[in-house]
């Protein structure tokens, strides 16, 4: 790195070379990083409830032509970012459920955290099994215009006890959750250096 230019060994593309102006940023993340899903290419691992004909698979986008229910269980760690586009042709409501133990169906007795999306605002549960839904907090995020998509990032660290709505790259809200889900850890490749294992 050098006032006109940054330079890096990439592992997928050997050496990578920009003008020091292009580069807005740069992010160090640990070794270990894993992509848990990318897609969708098709509807392989998808559970679609009720009514599993609402749902297509358009150009790598799915699309509900009526409300309509969709579940993964993608094995979430504790700390995670989700990341996807979301568009309406009318009026937005979309459901997002995280860390939740009903993939099969939508249940507001399930256990989880669930984002709730509409016209101009987000409101944030966590799910208590029995005990229903204990509400988090709500925001407003911008309107998802008809053929206009907003790029929602979710950051989870429930080590932390924290939840963040990104939408167009802007922080919209952070919660704090004192009594965080506690989410079993996936087992670690042994290979990995002991600072990320643990």
């Amino acid at each position: 790195l050098d006032a006109q230019h940054v330079e890096l060994e990439t592992w997928f593309a050997g050496r990578v070379r920009a003008p020091r102006a292009g580069v807005q940023s740069l992010t160090f993340l640990a070794r270990g990083l894993a992509v848990l899903y990318q897609g969708p290419e098709n509807l392989d691992g998808w559970t679609t409830g009720p009514t599993p004909t609402a749902w297509q698979l358009s150009n790598g986008v799915l699309v509900a032509s009526a409300s309509a229910f969709l579940g993964r269980d993608l094995k979430l760690p504790a700390q995670s970012r989700v990341e996807f586009e979301l568009g309406a042709a009318n009026q937005l409501q979309c459901y997002v459920s995280l860390y939740t133990d009903a993939t099969e169906r939508f249940n507001f007795i399930s256990s989880g955290y669930q984002f709730v999306l509409g016209v101009g605002y987000v409101s944030l549960m966590r799910g208590q099994g029995q005990f229903g839904m204990q509400h988090l907090g709500q925001a407003q995020i911008p309107i998802a215009l008809p053929g206009k998509k907003l790029r929602v990032e979710i950051r989870s660290d429930l080590v932390a006890g924290t939840l963040a709505l990104l939408v167009d790259g802007n922080l919209i809200q952070q919660w704090n959750d004192p009594n965080a889900l506690k989410v079993a850890e996936p087992n670690l490749p042994a290979n990995l250096p002991p600072t990320v294992a643990d």
